[in-house]
């Protein structure tokens, strides 16, 4: 049962390199080891990973049936930093040791609605697969719960945005039907098309 929620955001954590800005791998990894127990639900509302930062994506389209090997290349990435490796251990055994864990989609990372996401992510915090507590949101709606006599909404920023939203069941659609070219909103190919440049310049 949970009594408690802890929420991450916009953490944007990503390939190491120069288009990630994400230096915060060891204090989220004390975090982490801080702070979850078995009785906690660590909900990683959107953007904690950042697909769009990753090298020899596609700019302007996301190609879900890809989606599975975007994660796994990109877990390898972080994880194969030694503070990836601790964060990703340390997040991986509080899951196996009772901490519930569910993740949504945010703008930057909207391939996690891909039905492979728990496999993929329990692979690389080493729970062999999927695994009884980490679960995806796909529904439309914001998730909730209940707290003891409160009722807790969570959902990313993106949503409702035009600039920047992209909907769920549109990416379900493209999932389902093999879609390799589902635009990406105009926030979104500014990332891919013009900040990337920069950075890389």
């Amino acid at each position: 049962m949970t009594t408690r929620i802890v929420v991450l955001s916009d953490l944007h954590v990503s390939v190491p390199g120069p288009l990630n800005n994400f230096r915060a791998g060891e204090a989220l990894a004390d975090m982490i080891d801080a702070t979850l127990d078995a009785g906690t639900t660590l909900v990683l509302a959107g953007d904690v990973f950042d697909f769009l930062q990753v090298p020899d994506r596609p700019e302007t389209v996301l190609d879900l049936p890809a989606a599975p090997d975007l994660m796994r290349r990109t877990f390898a990435a972080i994880r194969a930093q030694p503070w990836g490796e601790r964060l990703f251990t340390a997040l991986g055994s509080k899951i196996a040791h009772g901490t519930q864990c569910l993740v949504l989609a945010g703008n930057h990372d909207p391939e996690v609605l891909h039905p492979s996401t728990e496999q993929v992510l329990g692979e690389a915090l080493g729970l062999g697969g999927a695994h009884k507590n980490l679960c995806v949101h796909r529904d439309p709606g914001p998730w909730q719960a209940s707290v003891g006599r409160w009722t807790v909404r969570i959902a990313h920023g993106h949503r409702g945005d035009p600039w920047n939203a992209i909907k769920t069941e549109d990416v379900q659609r493209a999932i389902a039907t093999g879609d390799r070219a589902l635009p990406m909103p105009p926030g979104s190919k500014l990332v891919t098309q013009a900040l990337n440049a920069y950075k890389n310049a």
